[in-house]
């Protein structure tokens, strides 16, 4: 995927780069994307020149002619940003034969970029809960129907059809999990920045922000963490059944005959099975952490009215005082100052404004004392972690290797010896050398926590070889297995 990503040609990003004409060139698209948006796909030269001329003029305030809108049009197709075709059945003539025949459609990449850009300049956009609550809607109907094909595969229902739609479902349930946790993702992003200098939201809108955070805690966390259980329960279900095997071998032959296949569908079910894993921790974390960022912006919002609130009761009294001494006489005046002040012998203030009620006076600041200035003067000690620190940084780690092992050494079998394994650098080598060093030295914990094992290789077998872009790596061809606790 990597090499494919270096080949592809980005010329449909020039157009945002161009200095002069960006403007006129954004306009284009622009109108086309709307074109398309409202399922009007393509649009003849002469009829998008109409649409696009009068805002054009506008906003370089200049007139725009046909040549210059041809010209424009000549570099968006070349950049590929354009997509453009001629209309045969409106060809009547040699002379009609001109570019005001021609259907212009906006390309499929710079739609998508497109919609990218408006996506971003739309700052603010409120996450609404009942978003999460449609994913994890369409996740149930998904499965449901999954499991619909699988039996009618297993009562001998094997057509092209089937296959074709049961793939297109495991694709779809990948696509919602990857929107679920950009949904998180964004919610603590958001939750940790909003309020920071430039923040949309109001001061007097903060209660209403508190009531919102907290529904959207009760409601969508819960029920995400509780639809958890039951999903990853039910694939479990899945994976066990007898003909499941074969069911998505047939779905993987079937899309790879037909064109349709960017993964294998095996390795996504194991994917979507190890991201509602307890064990993995991986929805547990994008969970805590908005929990985390929840309850620190609630109590940074909580702190905020409440000094508000004592600022604004301040403001009130020094009023309602202000205009007690405005509306008193001279001499009751000058009483009250004279009362602020107490003799130089006394060393004593007025606690409450009166005269009658003393306290002493506040001790001064006392000077750094020598000790506290060569305190100041060492070095900074290291940082170090507490046990309950070190233990869950710990279990992350191996929750990383189990996530490792099986996605590119197990590859969504229960076993698998070390010469099938995909790894593609020198870091997936390291990981590999991690596990199998944790698996070998018999650690109570670590065996707690790792959910494969190694076998020990026969003894005439030959050594898996691995020659990748940066390293060369053999090793003996140990049979891993996953654990049965891990299932």
């Amino acid at each position: 995927m990597l090499n494919d990503l270096l080949n592809c040609k980005f010329d449909f990003f020039r157009f945002l780069n161009a200095a002069e004409r960006q403007k006129i060139y954004v306009a284009i698209l622009f109108f086309l994307y709307e074109e398309r948006l409202a399922h009007q796909i393509e649009i003849f030269h002469d009829d998008l020149l109409l649409k696009v001329a009068p805002e054009i003029e506008r906003l370089t305030g200049q007139t725009y002619h046909e040549e210059c809108f041809r010209q424009d049009i000549e570099q968006l197709v070349e950049w590929g940003n354009i997509v453009r075709k001629l209309e045969g059945r409106r060809v009547r003539s040699l002379s009609d034969n001109s570019l005001r025949r021609n259907i212009l459609k906006i390309s499929e990449e710079t739609f998508q970029l497109v919609r990218y850009l408006l996506q971003q300049s739309r700052s603010g956009t409120r996450i609404a809960a009942n978003r999460g609550f449609f994913l994890l809607q369409d996740l149930n109907a998904m499965l449901e129907e999954l499991e619909s094909h699988l039996e009618s595969f297993f009562d001998g229902k094997r057509d092209n059809g089937l296959l074709q739609r049961s793939n297109h479902l495991i694709g779809e349930m990948d696509s919602k999990i990857d929107d679920a946790v950009a949904e998180l993702t964004r919610l603590a992003d958001h939750l940790h920045s909003f309020l920071e200098i430039g923040s949309v939201f109001q001061a007097e809108t903060y209660e209403q922000i508190i009531s919102q955070l907290q529904s959207y805690n009760q409601e969508w966390l819960a029920k995400l963490n509780s639809f958890a259980g039951r999903f990853f329960s039910r694939l479990l279900a899945l994976e066990k059944h007898l003909c499941f095997d074969e069911f998505v071998n047939a779905v993987g032959l079937c899309s790879q005959n037909d064109g349709l296949i960017e993964h294998d569908p095996a390795l996504k079910i194991s994917l979507i099975v190890a991201f509602f894993d307890p064990a993995s921790g991986r929805l547990d974390f994008y969970c805590r952490r908005v929990n985390d960022e929840l309850h620190y912006a609630i109590r940074r919002i909580s702190n905020y009215i409440r000094l508000r609130d004592d600022r604004t009761f301040r403001i009130q009294q020094l009023r309602q005082r202000l205009f007690e001494m405005t509306s008193a006489s001279p001499e009751t005046c000058s009483a009250w100052i004279n009362n602020l002040f107490s003799p130089a012998i006394v060393p004593s203030l007025a606690a409450a404004g009166t005269p009658d009620e003393k306290s002493q006076a506040p001790q001064p600041r006392r000077s750094a004392s020598k000790a506290a200035i060569a305190r100041s003067a060492q070095a900074i000690s290291p940082k170090k972690l507490s046990i309950e620190a070190s233990r869950e940084l710990e279990k992350h780690k191996i929750a990383t290797l189990n996530e490792f092992f099986f996605s590119r050494v197990l590859a969504g079998k229960n076993e698998n010896q070390a010469s099938n394994a995909v790894f593609e650098n020198i870091d997936d080598v390291k990981k590999y050398m991690q596990g199998l060093k944790l698996a070998l030295i018999k650690s109570r914990k670590a065996a707690e926590n790792l959910k494969f094992e190694f076998l020990k290789p026969q003894t005439d077998s030959q050594p898996a070889q691995f020659k990748l872009s940066d390293c060369d790596f053999d090793c003996p061809d140990h049979l891993i297995r996953k654990k049965n606790d891990g299932l």
